[in-house]
């Protein structure tokens, strides 16, 4: 099944169980990233869902999905390397704090494997997967009790010559 096949299925299940249960929000969001390797660097960009549940006030239990959006180019020298996250998943603990009554200030902890896909115009072309500690900080912007706007930097992996680190801007829903 496709991915964005199994983003309906998921979602769907989401608001299936978001009118049983208390705590459950969900988050999708735009990702600028930057991944460095081999003293080049690549800017593609991804799409973020994350599904969470709010364990108290101040801990959340969080499952990420990242989809690549757009790859990014690098002249080399000798040639052009063009690179794409192909996807991204994650789970992770969120420590939070209220700072006032609409914002929130959140650190996030925990394991993303992630799988790039590079080729260049020398013919060479590979994907490289791996796991790896993962983790951020943000801020939430509580519209109302159902909407939030999220905002957060993240280091997803770092390890093996490779590092991939970003943005996130989006939009959560509490269930």
């Amino acid at each position: 099944m496709k991915a964005r096949q199994w983003l309906v299925v998921v979602a769907l299940g989401v608001v299936a169980a978001g009118a049983q249960a208390q705590g459950l929000y969900a988050e999708v969001g735009y990702s600028g990233l930057k991944a460095k390797a081999n003293g080049f660097t690549v800017k593609p960009d991804a799409m973020r869902f994350v599904l969470g549940y709010e364990v108290n006030e101040f801990l959340a239990a969080e499952g990420i999905l990242g989809l690549g959006l757009s790859d990014s180019s690098v002249n080399t020298g000798t040639s052009t390397v063009t690179a794409k996250v192909k996807n991204s998943f994650g789970l992770f603990l969120k420590p939070r704090v209220k700072v006032s009554e609409n914002v929130e200030l959140f650190g996030r902890v925990g394991w993303a494997r992630s799988k790039m896909a590079a080729s260049s115009t020398s013919g060479n072309a590979g994907s490289r997967s791996a796991t790896d500690f993962a983790y951020g900080m943000g801020l939430s912007y509580q519209l109302n009790p159902t909407w939030s706007l999220n905002a957060d930097y993240m280091n997803y992996f770092s390890k093996q010559g490779l590092k991939v680190h970003g943005y996130t801007i989006g939009v959560g829903m509490k269930f």
